[in-house]
Parts: C-alpha cells; sequence; structure tokens
C-alpha cells in the first residue's frame, strides 16, 4: 500500500510540474529527444570514425586493455581534457559505438557533486528512465542512443552514451571472441 501510495504521489507531482511547464509535454519530451541525439563533447559532435576522432583528439591513443580486434573493436583513450579527466571512444570496424567520460572526484566536487551534476543532465533530457543504485539511465528508442550516468560514492563519475543500433553486433562478436580463448583452469 505504501509503496502504490508513493507512486501515484510522484506521479501526481510529475503531472503537476508538466502541466506547468511552458512546453506542452510533447514539445518538452521532443526537446529531451534531440538533447541526446546532437549530444557533443568538447564543443564538438562525437566523432563518427577513427579518422574524425583522430582529427577532433590527436591526443587520442589505443587503449590496449580494451581492444579486441578479432572481434573489429577498438577503444581509444583521450586525456588532458578541459571537461573531463578522461574520455574512452569505441568503435566496431571503424565506426562509434560507444562514448565514456570520466570524471574524478575532485572535479566532481567542483562542479557542485554527482547531485548537481545529475541535476544538470535531468535538466537537459529530462526525467530519467531506470534509476539504479548509482546509475540513471535515459533511453532515446527513436535516435537509437541511451546514456548512462554513474555516480559512485567517494570515488568517481562517469557519463556514458551508447548506440544501442550496434550493441547486439557488438555483444555478439564479444562474446564469440571470449569463447574462442583458451582458459587455462589449472587441471
Amino acid at each position: 500500500m505504501h509503496t502504490r501510495l508513493t507512486g501515484l504521489l510522484l506521479t501526481g507531482v510529475l503531472a503537476t510540474w508538466l502541466a506547468s511547464s511552458p512546453a506542452t509535454a510533447d514539445e518538452w519530451y521532443q526537446i529531451n529527444e534531440r538533447a541526446l541525439a546532437t549530444f557533443d563533447f568538447e564543443g564538438s559532435a562525437l566523432p563518427a570514425d577513427v579518422e574524425q576522432l583522430k582529427q577532433q583528439f590527436p591526443q587520442a591513443r589505443p587503449d590496449p586493455d580494451r581492444i579486441t580486434k578479432a572481434a573489429g573493436l577498438e577503444c581509444y583513450v583521450v586525456d588532458g581534457l578541459k571537461h573531463a579527466d578522461e574520455a574512452r571512444f569505441y568503435f566496431y570496424e571503424g565506426r562509434l559505438y560507444q562514448f565514456e567520460a570520466t570524471y574524478d572526484l575532485d572535479r566532481v566536487r567542483k562542479m557542485g557533486g554527482a547531485q548537481a551534476v545529475l541535476q544538470q543532465l535531468v535538466d537537459r533530457w529530462g526525467p530519467v528512465d531506470q534509476v539504479g543504485e548509482w546509475r540513471w539511465t535515459w533511453q532515446r528508442p527513436v535516435y537509437s542512443r541511451r546514456a548512462d550516468f554513474y555516480a559512485w560514492p567517494k570515488k568517481n563519475a562517469q557519463l556514458t552514451i551508447t548506440d544501442m543500433s550496434w550493441m547486439p553486433v557488438v555483444e555478439r562478436r564479444t562474446s564469440r571472441a571470449d569463447s574462442e580463448q583458451s582458459i587455462d583452469l589449472g587441471f
């Protein structure tokens, strides 16, 4: 009963907030849909391929711990950034399918804390679609994009943008490459 009452209360608050918003709910949703579709990082759109990455970030270097060449997967890491401590760009057959920006604890604190960062993301992308213990997710199927914000207490935060249209292929390739590796179990 308590859970149902809380759910009804939250639904009522959200409905009231949407009704008092200057934009209609549909306009508001479309604005937030486009915000994730046109996400940019360090003042530029995310690179579509490895060549664009190297043009935008000449300091990008392969991340040997996260490369699965046999599966057609590559990862490049970029540091020395203005707005994040580190960024990783994941490519499948040369095309970007995932981006991660990592923010160290000191940077998160300078930005006002994880709650302030989360609020800025909510202001930009709208209410989250899923909430976990330290994870908030926005899914935008129209644009095949998903954003995940992770904030770990007394550690760091990470923002991940994923092109969901590539994930089934990437997961199949990764699991196939992993299963082809031999593992010494010691017996």
